[in-house]
């Protein structure tokens, strides 16, 4: 079998963060921001797998 090559792909990834005050923070981050579809790997059978779609998380922080 012949190696299959899935290319390569530049993904946008982000975050970003704000200090409330002294105890309390929100954060948000995004990974493959834009949403680009691509293929993540390829094995020796042959089978491509696709990479993740976007995704965000956003957390709320105390601190104390």
């Amino acid at each position: 079998y012949g190696k299959l090559d899935p290319g390569s792909v530049t993904l946008v990834d982000a975050a970003i963060g704000y200090q409330i005050d002294t105890h309390w923070s929100v954060d948000l981050n995004a990974k493959n921001l834009f949403d680009k579809e691509y293929v993540s790997g390829c094995n020796d059978a042959g089978r491509c797998y696709w990479g993740d779609s976007r995704t965000l998380l956003g957390t709320v922080s105390y601190n104390w």
